[in-house]
């Protein structure tokens, strides 16, 4: 799964292939033959003709820009059609699942949790600064917290889609960080979700791409000015010591009184055996995920010799396997959708290379 979901990257990272780009959305009035549109636009039902349209006055969501307007007819998870049309024309309308876009519901519709989900500007929106209208649709399959697959259609002639960004746990969101009038997109990265813990426990580390032309491209400018402070640093070092602590007393109470824990209350011992069974651990320590939660923030923030110092000082002298952790939280990074494409992910890896060189290159 994971590696089928990385290859989200290079889509999201480039335009689409032009021969599968041009025809993708090209006023679509009977069901998809092509391979290429049945390929890129996965979770679609089937399209639609015009006649076969729910009524106009149902439609949950309606937005008009210039000479187009945006339908979308939507249960929620449950069949959910979108149609654009310019010039009252049908352009292109599809039936999927749980389907919505940006911007207001018509007035007069309750809102629901899946469709106040999606933080981006209106349907319509120019969002690259290109003189072209563009729409997002979002597709939610409807689980606790997946999955989100975003369709970045441009409203030129004739439309197309632009970019389908798997986002699997976490919806993304379109704001413009650097207030150049052109949207970026952010993103949590989800490689991380129950690694060694579980998804309430997991890191939600963000990555930041701007829009140009179509392209989306990792913004690492932008993500550098996200970096914490020297004083956040040390005081999330001083928090994470803290943890480690709480872990070593347990430890001792257990060796003191082996049956300590029966005098613990229901709750107590519910809560011990959850942080005993989340993170990272040995026999002699236990690292739960706001550790490499930190860890993530500093190196996607670019500072890296910060993240390896903080480690170091994390980590207890007296405690073994500092280099067994640095390589398997420097490999699960390396399978991650975006690290690799950090501009300074060569840096991570030579510096824990360096720091923390795995046995069998000692």
């Amino acid at each position: 799964m994971m590696r089928a979901v990385a290859d989200t990257m290079a889509l999201i990272s480039t335009n689409i292939e032009e021969q599968q780009r041009l025809e993708v959305l090209a006023r679509q009035t009977t069901p998809a033959s092509s391979s290429a549109i049945e390929l890129e636009l996965s979770g679609v039902k089937h399209w639609l003709s015009a006649e076969s349209l729910p009524a106009a006055s149902n439609a949950c969501q309606v937005r008009v820009f210039g000479a187009w307007e945006l339908r979308v007819w939507s249960q929620e998870l449950e069949d959910s059609t979108v149609a654009l049309f310019k010039s009252n024309k049908l352009q292109f309308a599809w039936q999927g699942s749980g389907l919505i876009t940006t911007g207001p519901l018509k007035s007069g519709e309750a809102g629901t949790d899946m469709w106040t989900r999606f933080d981006g500007p209106p349907a319509g929106t120019d969002l690259d600064g290109d003189g072209v209208p563009d729409v997002l649709i979002y597709d939610y399959t409807g689980g606790m917290h997946c999955c989100a697959t975003v369709k970045h259609i441009m409203c030129s002639d004739p439309p197309v889609l632009t970019a389908q960004i798997s986002a699997w746990h976490h919806s993304p969101s379109y704001r413009d960080i650097d207030g150049d009038g052109r949207y970026e997109m952010i993103i949590c990265d989800s490689t991380y979700a129950y690694w060694n813990t579980s998804y309430a426990g997991s890191p939600k580390t963000e990555a930041i791409f701007r829009i140009r032309n179509g392209h989306y491209e990792l913004a690492g400018d932008l993500m550098r000015q996200q970096a914490p402070s020297p004083g956040q640093i040390q005081a999330t070092i001083k928090e994470l010591h803290g943890r480690l602590s709480r872990y070593d007393e347990f430890i001792a109470r257990r060796k003191k009184d082996p049956d300590s824990n029966r005098k613990l209350t229901e709750e107590e011992q519910a809560d011990e055996d959850f942080f005993l069974d989340q993170g990272w651990h040995d026999d002699s320590l236990h690292l739960s995920s706001p550790v490499w939660d930190f860890l993530l923030e500093l190196i996607y923030s670019g500072q890296v010799e910060s993240a390896v110092n903080a480690l170091d000082s994390i980590w207890p002298a007296s405690k073994p396997n500092k280099v067994a952790f640095a390589n398997d939280f420097l490999g699960i990074m390396q399978e991650s959708w975006y690290a690799p494409h950090l501009p300074w992910f060569n840096e991570v890896e030579k510096e824990f290379a360096h720091r923390y060189p795995p046995p069998s290159s000692q």
